[in-house]
């Protein structure tokens, strides 16, 4: 099977949209924070605390609207602010660290991620105590900057550490463990832990129901994941059915060009089979390559579906110029190429070495190390 990692995530956590509202919305939001931050720094001066948390509610609705290089320059400044004003051992620069920490990982920065997040870990265990619900956010952090890497199995150990503290102080059916339970579920899927991670998934939608209603963007991402479960499972029909409920309910708050909504269209080319989900994706992937940053994420998202855009209809020669134009790092490249040979139904028609040599080679190096007939097309 093919593991592909993507999650929609809740509040700061990643560059995905804030929750409930359009992408309008949010633009309007952040000409407003840019007239406050004007308004209090002639009123108050450039060093005043509120301004600090101003630029925090910058980042946040930049980070929303795909300005990632706007929403570090933000989050920076907070940072800059609050060392200035309470210092760098203060809890309360810990939530700009954080929020630093979370712009990094996105950027793809997991070092220097992984020192903000364990700093404002150390700096909140100092004003709370190691139990306290307060670190519970950082340790969600901690969890999906281990899963971004691929370690799921540790991802989960942050998670279920923040379960735990939340369960403690709110009680078992809070909309906080809903974040939780979400977050395992999607880690377990990835391990292939199907039947657990439905179970999560289960949980976490009665939760936010509850509190949020069906309509929610909350609500619908864990809808997504358990389409993708059941397809997973075997039952591509329902994750089909399921998909396409939360394609119509995202797409009344969200543009296509939104990672979530690549993802549906993927998992839909990937369940139905069909080439015009997976040109789909590759539309959306040709925007969303105009963006500051491209996420890792992105580059999985685009590699597996130019493997499905080739088995279906494209010559090899062409899906790795597709392939060569999204994927930067060489290791990320060698892991889902031998995934993509492993399960091409071409691979009577060429050896999988020679293959494989073939497409490592022309998109490190650009050189066709072998000629490829009619046949391989």
């Amino acid at each position: 099977a093919c593991f592909f990692f993507f999650q929609a995530e809740d509040g700061i956590r990643d560059a995905q949209e804030s929750r409930g509202l359009g992408d309008v919305y949010k633009r309007q939001a952040k000409d407003i924070v840019e007239s406050l931050i004007r308004v209090f720094a002639t009123k108050f001066g450039q060093d005043h605390p509120d301004i600090a948390e101003l630029y925090i509610l910058q980042g946040d609705i930049c980070m929303h609207t795909s300005k990632y290089q706007e929403m570090l320059t933000s989050y920076e400044t907070s940072l800059k602010l609050r060392v200035k004003i309470y210092g760098e051992e203060h809890h309360i620069t810990a939530e700009s660290l954080e929020k630093l920490g979370v712009s990094h990982r996105i950027f793809g920065s997991f070092t220097s991620s992984q020192q903000c997040h364990e700093t404002a870990l150390k700096l909140k265990s100092q004003k709370y105590g190691e139990s306290h619900v307060a670190i519970a956010d950082t340790l969600i952090n901690l969890g999906l900057l281990q899963a971004t890497k691929g370690n799921f199995a540790g991802s989960v150990q942050f998670y279920d550490a923040a379960m735990k503290m939340r369960k403690e102080a709110f009680g078992e059916e809070h909309i906080s463990v809903a974040e939780c339970l979400y977050y395992v579920g999607i880690s377990l899927r990835n391990l292939a832990q199907y039947q657990k991670a439905t179970e999560l998934f289960e949980k976490a939608m009665k939760l936010r129901k509850l509190s949020l209603g069906e309509d929610h963007l909350l609500y619908q991402d864990v809808l997504q994941q358990l389409a993708i479960v059941q397809g997973e499972m075997g039952d591509e029909v329902k994750g089909v059915e399921l998909l396409n409920k939360v394609l119509n309910a995202k797409k009344r708050y969200l543009s296509e060009e939104t990672h979530t909504i690549s993802e549906i269209y993927y998992y839909l080319g990937l369940f139905t089979k069909t080439l015009e989900n997976t040109i789909n994706v590759l539309t959306m992937l040709n925007r969303l390559s105009q963006s500051e940053i491209k996420y890792q994420e992105t580059s999985t998202l685009a590699i597996q579906s130019v493997y499905y855009y080739w088995v279906t209809a494209i010559s090899i020669q062409e899906s790795i110029k597709k392939l060569k134009k999204y994927m930067k790092k060489p290791t990320q490249r060698i892991c889902r190429l031998q995934e993509m040979i492993m399960y091409s139904p071409q691979m009577h028609q060429i050896s999988q070495v020679k293959l494989l040599t073939y497409m490592v080679n022309t998109i490190l190096h650009g050189k066709e190390s072998i000629k490829l007939g009619n046949n391989a097309q």
